[in-house]
């Protein structure tokens, strides 16, 4: 049992990981392997017949768990053939290739892929559950525990009683006899309250029988008053829900008082911020929120003060288990579909009036922050645009709670979901702001903005003159003290200092300036590029980096008044480290030169001769559909393009030609790659600085983008 535990834990301790392991991971051959050893060393026979026959599994449970070990099998063999050679991972490029082969019927092949997965899922979660319930069980016999399954109150020393039908072993809770939910189905709910009161965990026995007999929850038994109550007492205790909901959804019961989220059950998502499957991801977000109470560390310490505050935390619980319900129905706009099921819910647990609102508004705007965080926080309008929807704060500290508990429940925390917290962190506070009173709202960015323009001018004053520091900063524009660090504002002035210098000494100025900064900790290398604007200058910068080899991990563009362009970006090499190498920063640098002196049509033919890179190899195709979203809501008219797609060579350079070929130029952009997607956001406008116009000209713009990503 160690052993098996030390090889789950190995292959990421979740059925539910993104690639897995059809012999060794979670739910996999080895747990029926491992419990037929345990049933050999127990005495108790090795076979499944033999467990029946000894009552230590029930027929229609042995069935369950032949048949999912058949299907793992049968996919296994299918995957060694398509491989021509052993390897148990299901990998994400083999889970389309597998789905095709097998001919799944849905119309295209991520739906192929989600079906597959879907049965793989469920096949591996029976195996896991039932496997493991059954050897633990039979190694609590093994350790002393009486032979038979419900002399556990007269045989076990220390057993004491604990309520309702059901005994107390150490931390483990145990039923007192095996007709304890026939006698009175309620119990089936009762029994996680009592968990959740003791804080203990269910025995193997009591897991058993709830998978068991979990049917006699029935819709009837599920609406009755007690029943609802008794779950929704779950629901407010902060801090204690996640575990306890994971334990129902384990043995079925939360499928049956909250039928809207058992379609999630396995459902594989095919987008970048979700790598579990919808059910998985739900039951973490609960979690996240539940280390949120009370927390110390400094990342969770503010959520914990919100949490505390938290008047309703059944309706958060209840919003967080719905919010993604949507999903099921594979519908574009998941939210409206989980709005519908939250009134729905609403309504069967008596929430009338402002609570049902409530309710529905959390789920309908689940998404809400994380898209206005993605527009310039910077314009009075965004703040104020989302002030009229949340409309109280009440309801933004909920959003705020559901968004963080989202962003930090994908599969492991990473650069791209931290700077995203920060976003939606730093949204919520000006719109706290701004819910407080417009005025002083508007008074209090003043004097941020200034007390920040102070302080990078105090620094920067140490080595420039201070004409040169006013300068810059004004021409840069107000975003700009508060994107980039002091010491980076420092590396800027410097290199516009050195290109400018140029002027003077009599040098070519077309040829840009490039600064490169080994950041050895982080695995990249900073690079910072001064030129003049022009056409097509950050395409031909993207496409450069691509012929020479070089993974863009991100970017942050900046256009001074005086058309001096600043450009940020984060690089690495092909084997994802710092570019250290004088070729490939030469051949960089000596590309970049020769495509702003010439069309881009030789720049396109060096891109094509330009293989994937090693660290592009090694991901496959990624599993998620390419999105492209558009926003013009902003007070000025500038438009706003989120792109995210699966990465590959050229794909930056193919983007930004596309937009400088409808004549339009990109004034800003944030550019990240992460874990083999480009995450990519661009505020464009026409080339004369104006905003995009024409309804007919952006639509031309977005079907080109659509093409790119989609190729």
């Amino acid at each position: 049992m160690e052993n098996q535990q030390s090889r789950h834990s190995k292959e990421g301790g979740t059925v539910f990981v993104q690639e897995p392991n059809l012999k060794s991971g979670v739910g996999g051959l080895r747990d029926l392997h491992n419990l037929r050893w345990v049933g050999k060393v127990c005495g108790e026979g090795e076979s499944l017949d033999k467990l029946v026959e000894r009552s230590w599994l029930g027929e229609a449970e042995a069935k369950q768990v032949e048949q999912s070990f058949d299907f793992l099998m049968m996919m296994r063999e299918w995957l060694h053939a398509g491989q021509g050679g052993a390897g148990d991972v299901l990998s994400l490029r083999r889970q389309g290739e597998l789905a095709e082969a097998m001919g799944y019927p849905q119309p295209n092949i991520l739906r192929k892929s989600e079906a597959l997965m879907r049965e793989v899922y469920g096949h591996m979660r029976t195996l896991n559950l039932l496997c493991n319930s059954t050897s633990t069980r039979l190694c609590q016999q093994r350790l002393g525990r009486p032979r038979g399954l419900w002399s556990f109150f007269a045989g076990w020393r220390g057993a004491r009683r604990a309520a309702d039908g059901f005994i107390l072993q150490g931390a483990e809770l145990q039923p007192e006899h095996p007709k304890v939910f026939d006698e009175d189905p309620a119990r089936m709910v009762r029994v996680f309250r009592i968990l959740q009161d003791q804080g203990s965990v269910p025995g193997a026995e009591l897991k058993a029988l709830m998978r068991t007999r979990f049917a006699l929850l029935t819709e009837a038994v599920a609406q009755q008053k007690e029943v609802q109550e008794t779950f929704l007492h779950i629901l407010r205790q902060k801090g204690k829900v996640g575990r306890i909901l994971r334990t129902m959804h384990e043995t079925g019961v939360l499928g049956r008082m909250v039928p809207e989220f058992a379609p999630l059950t396995c459902l594989v998502q095919h987008e970048f911020f979700h790598r579990y499957t919808a059910d998985e991801h739900t039951l973490v977000c609960l979690e996240q929120l539940d280390a949120m109470l009370g927390s110390k560390e400094p990342d969770l310490r503010k959520y914990a003060e919100l949490y505390a505050k938290v008047e309703v935390p059944e309706i958060l619980a209840l919003a967080v288990l719905l919010h993604d319900t949507g999903k099921a129905e594979l519908t574009r706009n998941h939210e409206e579909v989980g709005a519908a099921n939250a009134v729905a819910v609403a309504r069967r647990f008596g929430f009338w009036g402002r609570e049902l609102q409530l309710m529905t508004f959390l789920v309908d705007h689940h998404m809400t922050l994380g898209t206005f965080a993605r527009k310039n926080l910077d314009e009075p309008a965004t703040i104020r645009d989302l002030a009229r929807i949340v409309r109280d704060q009440e309801r933004l500290d909920l959003l705020m709670l559901i968004s963080a508990a989202d962003v930090r429940a994908v599969a492991g925390k990473n650069n791209w979901s931290s700077w995203r917290e920060l976003l939606v962190w730093n949204l919520y506070q000006k719109t706290k702001q701004m819910l407080a009173g417009e005025e002083e709202f508007l008074r209090v960015e003043d004097e941020k903005r200034a007390k920040q323009k102070e302080e990078v001018r105090a620094i920067l004053s140490t080595t420039f003159t201070e004409d040169e520091v006013s300068q810059h900063l004004e021409r840069m524009g107000p975003a700009y003290v508060r994107m980039c660090p002091p010491a980076l504002v420092m590396r800027h002035l410097g290199a516009v200092h050195e290109f400018l210098e140029r002027r003077i000494s009599g040098a070519d100025t077309l040829v840009p300036l490039v600064k490169w900064l080994d950041q050895s900790e982080e695995g990249h290398t900073e690079v910072i590029i001064v030129t003049w604007n022009r056409e097509r200058l950050f395409s031909k910068i993207a496409g450069s980096f691509a012929v020479a080899g070089l993974n863009i991990l991100s970017a942050n563009i900046f256009t001074r008044r005086d058309d001096v362009v600043v450009d940020t970006f984060q690089v690495c090499n092909e084997r994802m480290e710092p570019v250290t190498h004088p070729i490939d920063r030469s051949t960089f640098e000596k590309t970049l030169t020769e495509a702003l002196g010439e069309t881009e049509d030789h720049l396109n033919e060096r891109i094509a001769e330009v293989g994937p890179t090693l660290w592009q190899r090694s991901l496959g195709e990624a599993e998620f559909p390419a999105s492209l979203r558009v926003d013009q809501t902003s007070e000025s008219g500038r438009t706003l393009i989120h792109v995210e797609a699966p990465d590959r060579v050229g794909l930056l350079h193919a983007l930004t030609r596309a937009i400088a070929d409808e004549g339009m130029q990109i004034s800003g952009a944030r550019i990240t790659t992460e874990k083999g997607a480009a995450l990519d956001t661009f505020l464009i406008e026409e080339n004369s600085g104006e905003a995009v116009r024409g309804e007919d000209r952006l639509a031309r713009l977005i079907q080109r983008l659509k093409g790119v990503v989609s190729r």
